[in-house]
């Protein structure tokens, strides 16, 4: 029985592998942040290693370090530069991880 038949579809289909060679890592002021493809979540996300998981971030509405994008690197990018510009003002991280968040489920993947 070949692949068609298994409910599989065409293997040799026009679907292409999602691009995953994008990242960037900057700290401003005093914020980390960076952006690549995360092979657990099999798509880009934005990464925040300063924020500690646990009630001081549950208090602040954040509950994890991570955003994730999709998988497009062209969205990731504007993700990752619109919060390296959002943290030259804004100095909360809590504030900052919610705007990104925010900002990323505006985008079209």
């Amino acid at each position: 029985m070949n692949e068609e038949g298994l409910g599989l579809g065409n293997i040799n289909s026009s679907e292409k592998e999602p691009d995953k060679s994008y990242r960037e890592r900057k700290t401003v002021g005093n914020t980390q942040i960076s952006v690549a493809w995360d092979s657990d979540y099999d798509d880009y996300n934005i990464f925040f290693p300063q924020i500690k998981t646990g009630d001081e971030a549950t208090k602040n509405g954040v509950y994890d370090q991570v955003i994730r994008i999709g998988e497009s690197p062209k969205l990731a990018k504007q993700v990752f530069d619109y919060a390296a510009k959002l943290a030259e003002t804004e100095h909360d991280l809590y504030k900052l991880y919610k705007a990104v968040e925010s900002f990323a489920r505006t985008l079209d993947n």
